[in-house]
């Protein structure tokens, strides 16, 4: 077999002559070398970038919220789409072939990841720097408000190709605040603009404030723990404090975890807060269960002031500390009590999408088979007026 059979003499010269010109390269004058990386960037297919275009719930893009993702903020992996077509296929009585019925493609979900980098960027003062320097948190902080609204977006690469959908996912990694990693995942609709999506409000009220609060006084809990306390205190009095602690930031943990990851997720809400309620219950019982066992021990960790008035003093400004933020953790954990009770009464019974035909009076009689109850779905819903428009959503509320 002749090796020179796939030889292409055109590419073996252009890197021929690269070879050889690469030594000479280094003499270029720097406005040389900056003519030659613009031209290079210039042949790039997509010199736009990708760019994410939200749109409002009046249906039109929000201009101030576009993001360009260009140069080093470009996906660093290859962009990666398809879909699938539905599809049933069906066999009946009598037929020996089957009845497949085509339902339609389905777009596949995307998934990009790369780096909002402002490093490479020059400034001409210092001031220009600190704001370049912005450059990373703000994009960040501009894709995560999209995701965070819920709007619908297109994304494009120049006019060759474009989706439309909603940022599904995105997770950053902040190495410093000119350097941060992205990732983020497209629900992709499909290629059009959808002209029949509903953006429903989230009215499950999650206490994720308090909760993020709970988190941070537990934290701050655990950095005592780590502190191990003053060199004064009894090591047998100290391993008490530390186990009642290790029980109670457990027990915490597991209120925080719950809230953050599952309670809005769920089907069930009412049984989910119920779950939540009872972890909250547990964990109140590891703090009292603290205040029980450490709160009848001497605060002084023993040591007669005779003979050691600052480690005394020492030891009972510990406990002290320890015990105050157990009070904090007890009021964090009864305020989420509450509001977690709160979130299933914001849950509506039923939501229905109004058809031609429908009146308040007849969802009153369709929903709570009475009709004198159409006040009740028109202040919910704080309507202006009883005529209903064909096609929004209605919350039919408990009553």
């Amino acid at each position: 077999m002749n090796p020179l059979n796939n030889f292409n003499l055109s590419s073996g010269v252009d890197s021929l002559k690269q070879k050889l010109l690469s030594p000479y390269n280094k003499y270029l004058s720097a406005e040389e070398r900056k003519s030659l990386l613009k031209q290079a960037h210039d042949r790039h297919d997509f010199k736009d970038g990708l760019t994410i275009t939200p749109y409002g719930k009046s249906g039109k893009p929000v201009e101030a919220d576009i993001v360009r993702l260009v140069a080093d903020a470009m996906p660093h992996d290859k962009l990666t789409f398809g879909g699938t077509q539905k599809l049933v296929k069906n066999y009946y009585p009598g037929n020996s072939e089957p009845t497949v019925q085509v339902l339609g493609p389905q777009e596949s979900d995307i998934t990009i990841t790369g780096r909002f980098k402002a490093k490479k960027l020059r400034a001409k003062d210092a001031e220009e720097a600190e704001k370049w320097r912005q450059y990373a948190v703000l994009l960040q902080e501009q894709v995560d408000s999209i995701r965070i609204n819920g709007f619908l977006v297109q994304i494009s690469l120049g006019a060759a190709w474009h989706r439309f959908g909603f940022i599904e996912e995105c997770s950053f990694g902040m190495k410093n605040l000119s350097d941060i990693e992205y990732s983020i995942r497209f629900f992709i609709v499909g290629f059009n603009k959808p002209s029949d999506y509903i953006q429903i409000e989230n009215t499950r009220v999650i206490p994720y404030n308090t909760n993020k609060k709970l988190a941070k006084d537990l934290t701050d809990l655990q950095l005592k723990l780590y502190k191990k306390g003053p060199p004064t205190l009894p090591k047998s009095f100290a391993d008490q404090i530390n186990g009642a602690i290790s029980d109670v930031a457990s027990a915490v943990n597991l209120v925080t975890g719950f809230v953050d990851t599952v309670l809005g997720e769920v089907n069930s809400l009412k049984a989910s807060v119920q779950r939540a309620l009872g972890l909250v219950k547990n964990a109140r019982n590891k703090i009292s269960g603290y205040q029980r066992d450490i709160g009848g021990k001497k605060p002084d960790g023993g040591i007669p002031k005779t003979t050691n008035v600052s480690g005394s003093y020492a030891n009972a400004a510990y406990v002290a500390s320890v015990s105050a933020s157990m009070f904090s953790l007890t009021a964090l954990l009864a305020s989420l009590a509450v509001q977690l009770k709160a979130v299933t009464a914001t849950v509506p019974m039923a939501r229905h999408r109004v058809q031609s035909g429908d009146t308040l009076h007849s969802l009153a009689m369709k929903y709570y088979n009475d009709a004198s109850h159409w006040s009740d779905i028109y202040d919910h819903n704080k309507l202006t007026s009883s005529t209903l428009v064909v096609g929004s959503i209605l919350e039919i509320p408990k009553i």
